[in-house]
């Protein structure tokens, strides 16, 4: 076949013509049909022809998928929505799934942060007390809150238990503040860490 794997190559005997020579009607029907099931091959950029077989692509691949979001690429809204199951999920777009934390915080006692995911910035409130203010505010106040405590043995054996303050700094769509209370007697105890993971819509 002269046209094969995307690339022409002479085989009819007879080609390519000679300036002077009288053209074959043999050889000349011969490279037409050949060419014509060389072409019945070709992936049309006009989208009316369908893949037959897969298709090695030696290393190489799609760029601009970006431009058939919703087709190909999983958009913001699908990944909210998580019902999709034929979409691609890029990096930039997997922490909008229902089931991706949206930020965490591993925050030390004076209000520092040893660890963090889209974390704006921490402020110690007070003892046993820290206000975490995210870099990307939440769409509401309606948001799943996970938080505990890290407390090293060798300075105290004291247990705490650590809480979502709801009574004086009520969770915002920017901001969340721990409370941390030794479970003795209630009181507010600076831990050696504080964690708190968050999920919800942003």
């Amino acid at each position: 076949m002269s046209f094969s794997a995307g690339v022409w190559t002479w085989t009819t005997s007879g080609l390519p013509v000679v300036t002077g020579t009288t053209i074959s009607s043999t050889v000349k029907n011969t490279q037409d049909t050949e060419a014509g099931t060389g072409f019945s091959t070709c992936l049309l950029k006009d989208g009316t022809q369908t893949v037959t077989a897969n298709i090695p692509m030696g290393g190489f691949g799609f760029t601009r998928l970006a431009t058939v979001a919703g087709d190909v690429v999983a958009t913001q809204a699908n990944q909210e929505t998580g019902t999709a199951v034929t979409l691609v999920v890029t990096p930039g777009r997997q922490q909008f799934h229902p089931s991706a934390a949206k930020g965490w915080v591993k925050a030390n006692a004076t209000g520092g942060s040893a660890a963090s995911y889209n974390l704006a910035s921490l402020t110690d409130t007070g003892t046993g007390q820290v206000t975490i203010t995210w870099n990307v505010d939440f769409s509401g106040i309606e948001y799943g809150i996970a938080v505990t405590t890290q407390n090293d043995p060798s300075t105290t054996a004291t247990t705490l238990v650590a809480a979502v303050d709801n009574t004086g700094s009520a969770p915002a769509a920017g901001t969340t503040r721990i409370d941390v209370n030794r479970v003795s007697d209630g009181a507010l105890t600076d831990p050696t860490y504080a964690y708190c993971v968050v999920f919800g819509d942003q």
